[in-house]
């Protein structure tokens, strides 16, 4: 018993020692900082799908939501069809301030990889939404009523050779702006970003590369009031290793 007490005192005093030994970090000195406003912190889709439903067969993710002008939130998802290979669909449900569903409808879209970012359109919203096929991936540009009712839709793809896969979008000088990242099939270079505005009817007007030599990402976009573009997201070096990446860019 001695022994063991003996012990395990010995034990003790040697993480002690060592855990008394002061860790000293590199000086990180702010030489550049400046207060934004973020966006709201958006709500667990399966905490509010688990309340509206309760426990369903299938498999179901929201992804995005806006408010309506009946003050109702639309808001749209992915349904995974175990009964169809895995197959994704594109749902949407409308809710009303009492958390009551007053609209369900459901898009089959073939190859939908992931529903990325939904705002609102003229008439209705806009839905971004990555698709991969075997050889191939783009983003789908697909512009909806209120009531889910398709009016259009828009591919937007990379030169031969590339992948494409969105990020998001944003409403921009009455049309919107949309990051993307590119990645070539034979990775022949680093996947980067670009940049695409579009006009209302979701057709390029113009698009803007970052290509740095090194993979980077922008995930968020948000429009100031001044109408220039805050873009968050990510540079990787060549061991793999992210930074964070924060830029303001002018209208054009």
């Amino acid at each position: 018993m001695i022994g063991r007490l003996l012990i395990t005192t010995l034990s003790i005093g040697v993480i002690a020692a060592v855990s008394g030994v002061p860790a000293y970090a590199q000086n990180c000195d702010v030489e550049y900082e400046a207060i934004i406003k973020l966006r709201d912190p958006a709500i667990g889709s399966y905490n509010v799908w688990d309340t509206i439903y309760g426990e369903v067969p299938t498999q179901e993710a929201l992804k995005s939501a806006v408010v309506l002008e009946n003050s109702n939130v639309l808001a749209v998802g992915e349904r995974v069809h175990a009964d169809k290979d895995g197959a994704r669909a594109l749902f949407f449900i409308e809710a009303g301030r009492n958390g009551r569903v007053v609209m369900e409808k459901e898009h089959e879209i073939k190859n939908l990889a992931e529903v990325v970012r939904m705002v609102k359109y003229s008439g209705g919203v806009m839905v971004m939404a990555n698709i991969v096929e075997p050889k191939t991936s783009y983003v789908a540009l697909m512009a909806f009523k209120d009531d889910g009712e398709v009016i259009f839709r828009k591919n937007i793809r990379a030169n031969a050779g590339h992948l494409l896969s969105g990020t998001d979008i944003e409403v921009f000088e009455n049309g919107f702006l949309m990051a993307a990242v590119n990645k070539s099939e034979n990775k022949s270079e680093a996947p980067y970003t670009v940049f695409y505005k579009l006009n209302k009817n979701a057709n390029v007007i113009s698009e803007r590369a970052l290509s740095i030599g090194v993979e980077n990402a922008v995930n968020d976009l948000f429009v100031t009031d001044d109408n220039h573009i805050m873009g968050a997201g990510m540079v990787f070096n060549a061991g793999g290793r992210s930074t964070g990446w924060v830029m303001r860019l002018p209208p054009n």
